[in-house]
Order: C-alpha cells, then structure tokens, then sequence
C-alpha cells in the first residue's frame, strides 16, 4: 500500500547546486580599481576581476554551491510497478514549476520540509563520499597504480603550496601598495 494518496501536499528531497552572486572581491561593488603608477599617479579603471564582455563590471561574480533543498508539490498520480506479485516500488506524480510528467520515488518524499532537507544533506554527503572514494575520480590517471597516483597528488599538493605561498606573499605586497593610495 501506498504511503501517500493522489491530492495530498509532500515535499521532495531536491540537492544540488545553484549559482548564487558573490561580492567581487577586488572592488568589493565598487566597480572601480585604483591603480597607483611609478611617478605615484592616480588612474582609476573599470574592475575587470568582475567586469564580462560588453556589459563592464558588475560588482559581483557568480559561484556555484551546494543547496540542499527542497520542494512542495501535490500528487497528480501514481505508479505502483509490481514484479512477481511483489510491490516493487511506488512512483507519485507531480507539476513542478510547469513541468508536466515529473516523477518521485516514494524514497524521495517526506510529511515535512525539515525531513526532506535533512535526508537531502544526507544524501549530499554521500555523494561527496562516494566521489572520494571513486579511482576514476582520485586517480589522475586511471591507468596508472594507486601507488603512482598517490605520488603525483603529493607533488601537485607541493607545488600548490607553494603556490598559495607566493600568491599570499604577492596579495600582501599588492595590499601594502593600496594601504597608500
């Protein structure tokens, strides 16, 4: 027997990921950067850190994160498949956003919104999991031994920091040189 019945209000477990806007960084909304040149003059320029194309700087850049959402519908119908005289598994139908012909797994739907984000968060972190532990996705090349993977993510760890190292030490000089603007 179905958990759920045609008409009742549920809410689907929905991760993700979306865009959302991120202040720029450099001219922190201000569309503009001051540049201080050799002869210590002033020439203010157009942020180009946030600046695309033809529309110049927007003040914001645009970053993807993870939601863990989710959303309401109504149960439009179902599809209860049977194998061997045995429930299998109960499908409900619903319009989401006016998209006809969307199907949920009863796994999916829960009574509450609480419920179906935190089954949402759950299933994110397992993804996040399984993707750590998947060769294709560790392994740099997957035709390589771990042995030889292992190996080459410590040398780009290495070389990484110090990267990060020397563009810590390059912001700062960068930061020293705005402080007297």
């Amino acid at each position: 027997m179905p958990k759920y019945k045609i008409g009742d209000k549920v809410w689907l477990s929905r991760p993700g990921q979306e865009q959302v806007k991120k202040l720029c960084p450099i001219c922190f909304g201000k569309l503009l950067v001051r540049l201080i040149l050799g002869d210590d003059s002033e020439v203010i320029l157009p942020c180009d850190y946030c600046g695309k194309g033809y529309d110049g700087p927007q003040g914001y850049t645009m970053e993807y994160e993870y939601t863990d959402g989710a959303i309401p519908f109504v149960i439009q119908g179902m599809d209860i498949r049977i194998q061997n005289g045995e429930k299998e598994e109960v499908c409900y139908k619903y319009n989401w956003s006016g998209n006809g012909g969307n199907y949920a797994y009863e796994a999916e739907v829960y009574d509450t919104k609480e419920e179906a984000v935190a089954r949402s968060k759950q299933i994110r972190a397992e993804e996040e999991e399984a993707q750590l532990t998947r060769s294709d996705y560790i392994k740099k090349q997957t035709s390589k031994t771990f042995t030889w993977n292992a190996g080459y993510h410590l040398s780009e760890a290495k070389r990484n920091e110090e990267s990060a190292a020397r563009h810590r030490k390059l912001a700062a000089i960068c930061k020293s040189k705005a402080k007297g603007e």
